[in-house]
C-alpha cells in the first residue's frame, strides 16, 4: 500500500492538472549544439510524455545551436517567443533544462521575455513547470542551471590538476610510436568528453573544457555520440 501511494504522489505532482491539461496549445523545443546527429531522443521523449499524459503537440520547434548562445541567437526559440506573444494558453515542452540553455544569463533573458506572456515551461526530466510570468519555479530553473555549470567546471579543475601534478612527477604523456587506443580503451579514458558531446556541447567547447585535442574529440564523437 505504501508504495501504491509512493506512485500515486509522484504521478499527480508530474501532472500537475491544474496547469497542463487539454486547455493549452503545447508547443515542443528542442536543442542541440552540433549540425550533424539528431533530435531523436528528445523526439523521443517528448511524444513518450505526451501520449501518456493524453495531450497534442501543436508543433515541434528544432534548434541547431550552444547552449551558451545570448537569446539574441536564439532564432528559433524567438519563433517560439512570438507565437507565446500572439496566443494565450500556451505550454512548452523541453526534455529537460540543459534543453533550454546552459548559461544563466542566457536563462533569465529568456525569462524575461515569456514574463510578457502567460506561457509556462514544463521540463519532462525534471518534472519541472516553470510559470515566467507568475515567478513559479523560475529560481529553480535557475540553481539547474547553475548547478550544471559548476559541475563541469569542478570537473575540468580537477583534471587539470591531477594532469598537471602528474607530469611535474616525472610522468610521460602521449602514446608510443605506432600505438592506437582501442574503442574501449578510449571509452574509459574520454569518460567526460563523451558525456560533454552527447549533451550536445560543441567540440570547441569541450576542447576548452577538458584540454583534449580537436582531431581526438572528432574521433570521440565519431564512436560514441549517441543522439
Amino acid at each position: 500500500m505504501k508504495l501504491f501511494d509512493t506512485i500515486t504522489q509522484k504521478v499527480k505532482k508530474a501532472i500537475d492538472t491544474n496547469s497542463l491539461n487539454n486547455n493549452y496549445t503545447y508547443l515542443a523545443y528542442l536543442r542541440k549544439s552540433v549540425k550533424d546527429g539528431d533530435f531523436r531522443r528528445q523526439e523521443y521523449n517528448i511524444q513518450k510524455f505526451a501520449k501518456w499524459k493524453g495531450i497534442l503537440i501543436e508543433n515541434y520547434y528544432l534548434e541547431t545551436c550552444s547552449g551558451l548562445a545570448p537569446a539574441k541567437d536564439r532564432k528559433v526559440f524567438m519563433e517560439i517567443f512570438q507565437y507565446c506573444y500572439e496566443n494565450d494558453d500556451v505550454v512548452i515542452i523541453l526534455d529537460s533544462t540543459d534543453r533550454f540553455s546552459r548559461k544563466q544569463k542566457t536563462a533569465n533573458d529568456i525569462l524575461k521575455l515569456l514574463k510578457l506572456t502567460n506561457a509556462k515551461l514544463y521540463f519532462i526530466k525534471e518534472d519541472l513547470l516553470v510559470f515566467p510570468q507568475k515567478g513559479k519555479n523560475v529560481e529553480q530553473l535557475i540553481e539547474n542551471i547553475s548547478i550544471a555549470n559548476y559541475e563541469v567546471k569542478m570537473y575540468v579543475h580537477r583534471m587539470s590538476g591531477g594532469y598537471n601534478a602528474y607530469r611535474a612527477s616525472g610522468g610521460k604523456v602521449g602514446r608510443k610510436v605506432g600505438y592506437r587506443k582501442s574503442e574501449a580503451e578510449m571509452k574509459i579514458q574520454y569518460v567526460k568528453e563523451i558525456e560533454l558531446l552527447n549533451d550536445d556541447y560543441s567540440l570547441r567547447r569541450v576542447q576548452a573544457l577538458t584540454g583534449t585535442s580537436i582531431n581526438t574529440l572528432r574521433k570521440i564523437k565519431k564512436l560514441f555520440y549517441k543522439k
